[in-house]
């Protein structure tokens, strides 16, 4: 826990602010969903994900099911300035028939992409963390 508070003092350092979405790697799973303790006592209740999340600057905490890097963290400013949401499509269903006329087939499409931007010294609110 104390990691994650020193990446957000870095991020801070940087002029960067949240809120933040923390992604994890696969294996950050064992530990986001275990029980939790600390040198003033134990939280039974309480899991290294359920702390983070009391975090006044913290949006989510979200596991990448592709990301397969050992160890790997990703905290992404959710801030306009920092990550935009395009949607290239909405939501649009097709239906057509088959056998005659006596099958209908639906199909769902959507086009969506984040856009991570920068600013001119070239800070992009991302903070990728790994083990060393």
């Amino acid at each position: 826990y104390g990691e994650f508070l020193a990446a957000f003092e870095t991020l801070y350092g940087d002029f960067v602010y949240g809120p933040f979405m923390i992604f994890h790697s696969t294996d950050w799973t064992q530990y986001m969903n275990s029980p939790f303790s600390t040198a003033g006592g134990n939280h039974p209740s309480e899991t290294l994900r359920t702390m983070l999340l009391k975090h006044p600057d913290v949006a989510g905490v979200e596991r990448l099911d592709r990301l397969t890097s050992t160890y790997t963290l990703l905290f992404v400013s959710m801030q306009k300035e920092t990550v935009r949401f395009l949607n290239g499509m909405d939501v649009t269903t097709y239906q057509w028939d088959t056998r005659g006329g006596m099958q209908k087939n639906f199909k769902v499409g959507v086009v969506q992409s984040l856009l991570c931007l920068s600013d001119y010294t070239g800070r992009c609110g991302i903070l990728h963390g790994t083990t060393t």
